[in-house]
């Protein structure tokens, strides 16, 4: 695969010169249609009645005749203006089928009257038409973004190519938003760009520009979608066992926030770990207290007058808790949370890896 330039690197050197041919290699699509409407306004910025041709050959017409023509047309004035554009979306065969003949044109010296951008897989950098696109500078890699950060960053659960650029193009909108903030986002809308840019539109709109950092209340609200979740669905996969489902779902709960029962949303690690242990050492309590009552042979009404539990739905999920906890591994799980609690408050430790030995604990003992 032959070298090329970064998205934002080949439009600020458009300033400088317009490639006859640009080569858009990757999967992301929103790049490339960035490169070509950057392309386009940098033409039509000294010939403001460009010609501008979109053509796919998926429509039906062959690479072979596609490909004859987009040479003649390389070369040929339109009678309307000085240049113009042609765009091959889905080009990858069409440039295959003609990159001999291009090329051979481009080692030659010959110039282009028109420019053309083919949206394409990759360019085989060993051929005549590979190297000569690169000394023009008119291949750009338009690769996906990764949403998690790269090996060498292990930890830095934020700081990945798709969160800085959600924080740059945010900033080149007039939003302020932090890393964490792009991070809430980018976990509703996955690495899908065209889906980030409509959001951030949209977060334009509402808020006032410049102003404070734009927070997660308000991405949510914006969007009118929720990442965010409550301490209660790490206690369901806790309670089946599921030690990997709970620990996903634990450091979303330590990226993007939690609800708290009130509906106010907790960002800091130290609020959402005592609210954590809080829950589980109720739970535990529970649990325990339902097994000790239903190894005495009591009936339900019994046991919800008794711990004071109003739902007949709450009291079957304890029940079940009860029947796969046994009363001495409860009693040890709470006697580790409360130490565990004890240890966050006399050190003032965050508490997300106590949280999720926890975790792994209480999962265990629901196996």
């Amino acid at each position: 695969m032959a070298a090329g330039l970064k998205p934002d690197e080949f439009i600020g050197s458009l300033k400088n010169n317009v490639p006859g041919i640009v080569v858009c290699t990757g999967e992301e699509t929103f790049f490339k249609e960035e490169v070509f409407s950057a392309v386009k306004a940098a033409l039509r910025s000294g010939s403001p009645g460009l010609s501008v041709t979109a053509i796919d050959p998926t429509s039906g017409e062959k690479e072979a005749e596609l490909g004859f023509r987009l040479l003649k047309d390389l070369f040929t004035s339109s009678l309307f203006s000085e240049t113009s554009l042609l765009l091959v979306r889905n080009g990858q065969d069409v440039l295959k089928s003609v990159s001999k003949e291009l090329g051979e044109c481009m080692a030659s010296g010959r110039s282009f009257r028109n420019r053309v951008v083919f949206f394409a897989k990759s360019v085989d950098g060993r051929t005549r038409f590979g190297k000569e696109l690169v000394k023009t500078g008119g291949i750009v890699k338009c690769r996906k973004l990764y949403s998690s950060p790269p090996y060498w960053q292990k930890g830095a659960s934020d700081e990945s190519e798709l969160n800085l650029w959600t924080v740059k193009k945010a900033a080149s909108m007039g939003i302020r938003f932090s890393l964490q903030t792009a991070s809430f986002l980018t976990t509703l809308t996955g690495n899908d760009l065209f889906g980030i840019i409509t959001e951030l539109e949209k977060i334009s709109l509402s808020i006032p520009h410049g102003e404070e950092r734009v927070s997660t209340e308000d991405v949510e609200r914006s969007t009118g979608m929720s990442a965010v979740h409550t301490p209660f669905e790490i206690w369901d996969k806790i309670e089946t066992g599921d030690t990997a489902g709970a620990l996903e779902t634990l450091d979303a709960v330590f990226c993007n926030g939690m609800r708290s029962a009130s509906g106010k949303l907790e960002t800091d690690a130290g609020s959402i770990a005592a609210i954590l242990f809080g829950i589980f050492r109720e739970r535990v309590r529970l649990s325990a207290n339902v097994a000790l009552l239903v190894w005495e042979k009591k009936p339900d009404n019994y046991i919800s007058k008794c711990l004071n539990i109003g739902s007949r739905f709450y009291l079957g999920k304890l029940k079940e808790s009860a029947a796969r906890l046994t009363a001495a591994r409860l009693k040890t799980i709470n006697t580790g949370l409360l130490a565990a609690e004890r240890h966050m408050k006399r050190d003032g430790y965050p508490g997300r890896t106590v949280i999720e030995q926890a975790v792994v604990e209480l999962s265990r003992a629901g196996k």
